[in-house]
């Protein structure tokens, strides 16, 4: 941890070749090692660190965490490929809250789309051009509140399309103000729906 924190590679990889296991928690207790754990007190984590970690074993298992790591370096980084290509699927779904919006079912590209840049989102839509175009059902929650584990419940009498809001990645972008991104998936052609507009409208008001 010491040697992570001061960014001296060399000596995490002599560490590593040695038996360290960056997937143990911490002597002092703690939950099991997570790369997002082992670089929480560094600040601008160099990618080859990262990237000797994640070649250890590290467990990567936050989507978000990942999505901020493969901005480092911007679109010139290794660290696209490689978590892309060795540690998310980019098929998979994920459960959580993204600007204050709850998700079961978001895509990895949502989820960039929301927090990314566009070097990422050309990798991911590179990777399943599908997702462009995938659109999931997200609930509004308050700040600050943890929703309960499993299924969202929809009140009697009414259709989940009517309860939940639909997203679109593109949306994802607008609600987060990241012109960008919103520019770059309407660049690769991404459909636009009712709540586009809305984003849209609300911003400008």
């Amino acid at each position: 941890h010491k040697a992570i924190h001061y960014k001296d590679v060399e000596v995490v990889k002599v560490l590593l070749q040695n038996g360290a296991d960056p997937r143990l928690a911490c002597t002092r207790g703690g939950p099991p090692g997570t790369l997002e754990i082992l670089m929480n007190d560094t600040w601008s984590p160099c990618p080859l660190m990262v990237g000797v970690l994640l070649d250890a074993g590290a467990l990567l298992v936050s989507v978000e965490f990942a999505t901020k790591l493969c901005q480092i370096g911007g679109s010139t980084s290794s660290l696209i490929e490689l978590v892309l290509n060795k540690h998310l699927d980019v098929h998979c779904t994920y459960s959580g809250v993204i600007r204050f919006t709850l998700f079961t079912d978001a895509t990895i590209l949502h989820i960039a789309a929301s927090e990314g840049d566009p070097d990422l989102l050309e990798a991911i839509i590179s990777r399943a051009p599908n997702l462009l175009q995938a659109s999931v059902m997200g609930m509004t929650v308050s700040s600050g509140t943890r929703p309960p584990p499993g299924p969202r419940p929809v009140p009697n009498g009414q259709s989940a399309e009517g309860w939940y809001d639909t997203y679109l990645p593109l949306n994802l972008a607008l609600k987060s103000h990241n012109a960008a991104n919103a520019k770059y998936l309407l660049q690769c052609g991404s459909k636009t729906d009712r709540a586009s507009f809305e984003l849209v409208w609300e911003d400008a008001c």
